[in-house]
């Protein structure tokens, strides 16, 4: 018996087949579960795999999350983490191996130092134009 998230990654599948023509169906499939990825593939599109950054389940509060401190990459969706676990705004002493990283769908990234900050207003450093300068 078929379910309902069944036909919908169908519909999603033949949407892809008649906008971009023939291609094989496990390249459309993999391509519309995309938001479907465990840590280490979340891991791989961020600079520096975001070590030093903050990551946490998508269902945990704002003051829960790794700190990465170390990733082994085996291959592009497997590995091993380590960091440092906060909870509830209290940091965990030690370094601890993370669990449940193949889990897909549920890991997002909260920070990365690899990545500036966006600045509120990009025009705040530099002068006014008609302002003399000094």
């Amino acid at each position: 018996m078929a379910t309902t998230k069944t036909f919908k990654l169908v519909e999603k599948v033949v949407e892809k087949v008649v906008e971009k023509g023939p291609q094989t169906i496990k390249d459309l499939i993999k391509r519309t579960n995309r938001h479907d990825l465990n840590l280490f593939e979340t891991l791989l599109n961020e600079p520096q795999h975001a070590l030093g950054g903050r990551v946490a389940k998508k269902n945990w509060p704002q003051n829960c999350f790794w700190t990465l401190q170390k990733v082994a990459f085996k291959d592009n969706s497997h590995g091993h983490a380590w960091g440092v676990l906060t909870r509830k705004g209290e940091t965990k002493p030690n370094i601890k191996k993370i669990e449940n990283e193949y889990k897909r769908g549920v890991w997002r990234v909260l920070e990365n130092p690899a990545v500036p900050p966006k600045s509120s207003s990009p025009l705040s450093s530099t002068t006014a134009p008609g302002t003399p300068s000094s």
